[in-house]
């Protein structure tokens, strides 16, 4: 039962990794794709609100690219999850974050994660 949900969540992470060209910041972005990408984040149950440390990790960080090449899945799930959930209490938020590159920083670094192999899902 735990390998089959782990192969589901994988296979959202990695459909969740396919936006990111279409949430690239240089991109037209839609309403449309971004509800697309929050409901697709939704379905497979990817939220995680164990997100306050990783939040203010974020904070300290922000601009430092490097710093995303450091993220596990986790991490980077619990980063999504305080953007998309803050983007419900402050609408326009997740553009934001899509805007300044955050997202797509996020979502390359789930994207080479997946390629290669280095699942590091942590339990912090």
């Amino acid at each position: 039962m735990y390998n089959s949900f782990l192969q589901y969540k994988l296979t959202g992470i990695h459909r969740l990794s396919g936006f990111k060209d279409q949430l690239n910041p240089a991109s037209e972005i839609s309403r449309s794709i971004i509800n697309d990408f929050v409901n697709l984040f939704c379905e497979y149950q990817l939220a995680d609100n164990n997100y306050m440390n990783i939040h203010l990790e974020a904070i300290e960080n922000g601009n430092n690219e490097h710093w995303y090449d450091k993220l596990n899945i986790d991490q980077a799930l619990r980063l999504l999850t305080y953007i998309i959930w803050t983007d419900k209490l402050s609408s326009g938020y997740l553009l934001i974050k899509v805007k300044d590159k955050t997202v797509y920083r996020i979502l390359n670094r789930l994207e080479l994660i997946l390629a290669g192999s280095i699942l590091t899902i942590a339990g912090n």
